[in-house]
């Protein structure tokens, strides 16, 4: 009866332990990545950030772009907006179990500099508009953009893009930064 006991519990050892490897494994495999190129066909490097940074943009599929929205982007951006903010968010964040057998998830951001980025620039537009200091309409225009970048930025390696992100000190450099980057609509 020992001896059972013994193996049943070397076998739960066992299992938990592959579990926890294969979660693991999972987080450097989140995203897949390639390099990026400027608009001469060469990779970025630290001395370029006046270049026009090009990212390949795949539009999204139709029934992406039905998730359901949040009452109060839809308020503020309209129908069209709130459906690229859904789809952003359900990009960017994914659910994870830390450990087997135990039933909490953890929220996590893919890529949490350009996520925080692209909210920060939605609540300061948001707060614009309540000043009265931009138009609705090119603020609009300013913010689908950026969500379509955020989409595109995904599957992308956006490392120098992120160190020059950080070294921003303003939502409107930022904004700035975001507005050198070229999509391709493929």
């Amino acid at each position: 009866m020992e001896i059972r006991t013994t193996l049943i519990l070397a076998l739960v050892l066992v299992v938990s332990g592959l579990r926890a490897q294969e979660v693991a494994s999972l987080n450097s495999d989140d995203v897949t990545v390639w390099p990026a190129s400027n608009k001469h066909g060469n990779d970025f490097i630290e001395t370029t950030p006046d270049e026009q940074l090009t990212f390949t943009y795949y539009s999204p599929d139709e029934e992406k772009l039905s998730l359901p929205v949040r009452a109060s982007v839809e308020s503020t951006w309209g129908k069209e907006i709130a459906q690229y903010y859904a789809l952003f968010e359900s990009v960017y964040m994914y659910e994870e179990q830390p450990v087997a057998g135990d039933p909490n998830v953890v929220l996590r951001i893919r890529k949490p500099r350009i996520y925080k980025s692209i909210k920060g620039i939605e609540n300061y537009l948001r707060k614009e508009l309540k000043k009265e200091t931009c138009s609705m309409s090119g603020a609009s225009q300013q913010i689908k953009q950026i969500l379509k970048i955020g989409i595109a930025v995904i599957s992308e390696d956006s490392e120098w893009f992120e160190k020059q992100l950080k070294k921003q000190k303003s939502k409107n450099e930022e904004i700035a930064l975001y507005n050198k980057i070229v999509l391709i609509n493929i």
